[in-house]
């Protein structure tokens, strides 16, 4: 089925609804304010966000 319209006709947001999501993002910062702004900056670019406020010593960075 082809699209009615050429695709780039579309808004930005109609194309991201569309297209696949992307990665997972864990923000960990000890500052509530500042783990917020990055979650909602990262979530407008389309990645799934988790936050949390320190990191477990059983999840490793590498």
């Amino acid at each position: 089925m082809r699209p009615l319209l050429p695709e780039w006709t579309l808004t930005r947001q109609a194309r991201e609804a569309t297209a696949a999501p992307k990665a997972r993002v864990v923000v960990v910062d000890d500052e509530p304010q500042i783990r917020e702004l990055l979650k909602a900056a990262l979530q407008r670019e389309g990645y799934r966000v988790s936050t949390c406020a320190r990191s477990s010593p059983s999840r490793s960075t590498s």
